[in-house]
Order: structure tokens, then C-alpha cells, then sequence
């Protein structure tokens, strides 16, 4: 992610020159769900799912929102990005409130 090469340093960009570049924007744009849906197997192991199966626009978009997050952060400060062992936990903690059926306060 450090480097200037990085695919995912010229995610970021794209995202902070959007307005800028338009014509590759709106190509990305119509492009995320492909995206997100290559995300699940690389984070899973298996295939890619067929383009409508709905877990694309569920488990995939939460991939993708996960991964921009990460992204950022390292971008900002790659030594107080979140590490494995901290999303580890927090996604424990998140399924244990679930099960418990914590509701929002």
C-alpha cells in the first residue's frame, strides 16, 4: 500500500481527484460491483461469485467499505493503521453484540 505504484495508493487518488478526472470516475463508478464482487474470494478462497448472486452487493460491498477504510488509514499513517489482530477483535466484538442482540443506542 506504500508505494506511489501501489493499486491501492492510485485508489485513493482517483478518490480525492474524481472531480478532476470525470471520464475515469464514472468508469470506476460503474465498475464497483465487479470490484467488490473479486473481493470475496480473495478475502474467502473459492470462486468469484456469478455477477448477480446477491451475496456481490452484501458480503462484496462490505469488502470494499472495509478495505477503502484501511486504505485511508495507511495512507494517513500506515504506524497507527489498523492492524489484523485490532480488526480481528473489533469484528468479534461486533458478531458477539449481534448475538447477544445488542441494539444501537
Amino acid at each position: 500500500m506504500r508505494g506511489p505504484d501501489s493499486l491501492w495508493h492510485l485508489s485513493m487518488e482517483i478518490v480525492a481527484m474524481g472531480d478532476l478526472v470525470p471520464e475515469v470516475r464514472d468508469y470506476l463508478a460503474r465498475e464497483q460491483r465487479e470490484a467488490a464482487r473479486g473481493l470475496i474470494p480473495m478475502f474467502q478462497g473459492g470462486e468469484e461469485p456469478a455477477a448477480d448472486h446477491p451475496d456481490v452487493d452484501t458480503l462484496g460491498k462490505f469488502y470494499t467499505t472495509l478495505m477503502m477504510g484501511l486504505i485511508a488509514q495507511w495512507q494517513f499513517d500506515p504506524a497507527t493503521a489498523t492492524r489484523a489482530g485490532e480488526l480481528t477483535e473489533g469484528l468479534r466484538l461486533v458478531m458477539k453484540a449481534a448475538a447477544d442482540g445488542a441494539r444501537p443506542s
